[in-house]
């Protein structure tokens, strides 16, 4: 929670009125101290001893050329002299760099919300404060665990995809490429238990092993319908909007521009960035990106939120632009966070493990080694944005599908990159095949679908121990996709009535 942010001049007064025993009213801005302190309480703050810091307190410290109020969780000194005190806004999982105490201003006593005083300087108050960010923490962690559950589930058809590394013995067939039976049972380990349900007509979806910053899933059905079928829903980017999931959504132009965004709504999460630093900002952007939203945007105006929604059509153009015309390359670097992460570096852990691909189209397999600018020939594309429900906050994202139907392959490929997603998912990427069914003539398919995504989300010991929890629900989540899509398809089609 951001005090205010003015001269050292305007401090050093605070401090001549505090010491004089005036109290301090400030409106509190963003939302790092929420549930407790909320953006637009108003915070009094009154002059602390250091003897009188206890853990719990809510301080107000100097922080750069501006102030920050977050609680305090330890205090460090011997003999009872107080050197420095670490904070943690309730809502943040990182603690806040120590604070000496001649940059304490003073301690938060009381916010008024909606009229009612709410004290925060008793012993009660500072006990139940900490309990409250913890199970708000806890939330968030849970919450996000089922986010990724979430994102699986918008993954399997519509969004990224991200497949495995692949163990396909194709000397052992010589130019073929694998049937269905084998590509699954070689990517994704699945059984003849498993075989036999998919050609009875089940849907089977199955968890792939990673490391703790990726999930995956691959599943597979066999659709009784023309597989072109399944590409003309694919390429149907009007009725994402039609999804429980999806809010919205739109296409980019051939040279993507703002006005492409025209359409989109974003949240108050996302346009109140007053507080974004690199380093320390709750979306994620580049450095370039960060410095322009406080350069373009004047946060005490009444229009602040119209001219940040402007900034981010713009910004959001210029990265689908830059990835039109420079490919992987182009990506941003996100600096969000202390480390900075490489987008371009995530995409490439991906694609290196599309081995598989090259069993149906070496041409294909090498451009999603690059996603560069040309595409195989044939292929079509689609650049397209979407508004997505993950549950706590709404996603923006931005993403990047191709469809090719290699000549002479028995199948077609569908792969989906992400380019850009403010909050939760780093990377990710994935193919759909449609695989020709034997005796099907092209009347029946398999539809197999291989997921991988990767975010920082599930790093750090808590997150890891919802690992299981995040994995199952996104390889529910692809299991109702492929029930879901297999039913769309085959109530439309004469195929319907073929017996597997």
């Amino acid at each position: 929670m951001t005090g205010l942010r003015s001269t050292a001049g305007f401090l050093d007064l605070c401090d001549c009125l505090l010491a004089d025993g005036h109290a301090l009213c400030f409106r509190a801005e963003g939302w790092s101290m929420y549930p407790a302190v909320r953006d637009g309480d108003s915070v009094l703050v009154a002059a602390v001893e250091n003897s009188d810091i206890r853990r719990g307190d809510v301080l107000l410290c100097r922080l750069g050329a501006g102030t920050v109020a977050h609680r305090v969780v330890r205090i460090v000194g011997s003999g009872g002299t107080v050197s420095s005190v670490i904070l943690r806004g309730d809502s943040a999982f990182a603690r806040d760099s120590p604070v000496p105490v001649g940059n304490i201003v003073g301690k938060v006593t009381t916010i008024v919300r909606c009229g009612r005083a709410i004290h925060l300087d008793t012993f009660a108050a500072r006990a139940w404060g900490r309990a409250m960010a913890r199970a708000w923490r806890l939330k968030r962690w849970l919450a996000r665990a089922r986010l990724v559950g979430v994102a699986g589930c918008l993954l399997a058809v519509h969004a990224p995809h991200a497949a495995v590394e692949a163990h396909v013995g194709r000397h052992a067939r010589g130019n073929r490429s694998p049937d269905a039976r084998t590509l699954l049972r070689e990517v994704a380990g699945f059984s003849d238990a498993d075989w036999s349900a998919i050609e009875r007509g089940t849907a089977v979806a199955k968890i792939l092993e990673t490391d703790s910053r990726e999930v995956a899933v691959a599943g597979a059905v066999r659709i009784s319908a023309p597989p072109e079928q399944l590409i003309t829903r694919i390429r149907d980017i009007e009725a994402l909007k039609r999804s429980a999931i999806v809010l919205d959504a739109g296409r980019f132009s051939g040279t993507p521009r703002a006005d492409d965004l025209a359409a989109a709504r974003f949240e108050d999460y996302s346009l109140n960035l007053r507080d974004c630093r690199p380093g320390d900002c709750r979306v994620r952007l580049a450095a370039a990106d960060i410095a322009r939203f406080h350069r373009d945007v004047n946060w005490h105006a009444p229009d602040a939120r119209v001219r940040s929604a402007a900034i981010w059509r713009e910004v959001l153009a210029a990265h689908a632009s830059a990835y039109v015309t420079g490919g992987r390359k182009a990506l941003p670097v996100y600096a969000n966070k202390q480390e900075l992460l490489s987008v371009p570096t995530e995409l490439s852990l991906l694609a290196d493990k599309f081995g598989f691909v090259a069993e149906y189209s070496p041409e294909f397999h090498a451009y999603l080694q690059e996603f560069g600018v040309a595409r195989p020939h044939g292929a079509d594309d689609t650049l397209y944005w979407t508004k997505e429900d993950f549950g706590i906050r709404p996603v923006f994202r931005i993403s990047h599908q191709v469809v090719y139907a290699p000549g002479g392959s028995p199948a077609i490929l569908v792969a989906t990159n992400q380019v850009y997603a403010d909050h939760y998912l780093d990377a990710a990427l994935g193919v759909t095949l449609a695989i020709d069914a034997p005796g099907g003539g092209r009347r029946a398919f398999y539809m197999v679908v291989v997921n991988r995504a990767r975010t920082r989300s599930l790093s750090g010991l808590l997150r890891r121990m919802i690992r299981g929890t995040v994995q199952g629900r996104s390889r529910d989540a692809l299991r109702k996709i492929l029930i879901g899509t297999k039913s769309a398809l085959e109530s439309r089609s004469p195929a319907g009535s073929v017996t597997p």
